[in-house]
């Protein structure tokens, strides 16, 4: 009699309402492997900009716009000041870094920018994507 080693499914993560980011939210996202050039490569945090139609969807992507404390002065970047968005230092959006992220990636939610903050980071957005 022979048997077969049957690889078992994994369980997949039951995504809680609570887990699942918001338009708006800060996340602590970890850095992706592979990246090249000018791509943001440290443990940042990053603004989400996708809806809930996306980020409570089947697939475990969000769209995210990432923060640095480094301000080069560059019109496309949008301030985020503390307290804004749970963040502990001055802060600026790199619009033009947009970029899917597994939602796997966030590992820490820190807070959610004003309406105002999303209104410039969406204002930014538009010019960056032509729309």
């Amino acid at each position: 009699m022979s048997y077969r080693c049957r690889r078992q499914p994994q369980p997949r993560p039951s995504i809680t309402r609570a887990s699942v980011p918001e338009r708006g939210d800060v996340w602590l996202e970890l850095p992706a492997r592979g990246l090249i050039g000018h791509e943001q490569q440290a443990q940042r945090p990053v603004v989400i900009v996708s809806g809930a139609g996306i980020n409570a969807g089947p697939w475990p992507l969000v769209v995210v716009v990432p923060l640095t404390t480094r301000d080069r002065g560059i019109q496309l970047h949008v301030s985020v000041e503390p307290p804004d968005g749970g963040v502990r230092a001055y802060s600026v959006a790199l619009v033009e870094q947009i970029h899917a992220a597994d939602r796997q990636r966030l590992v820490e939610r820190w807070g959610r920018v004003s309406p105002a903050t999303m209104r410039d980071i969406d204002d930014r957005l538009r010019i960056v994507l032509e729309l």
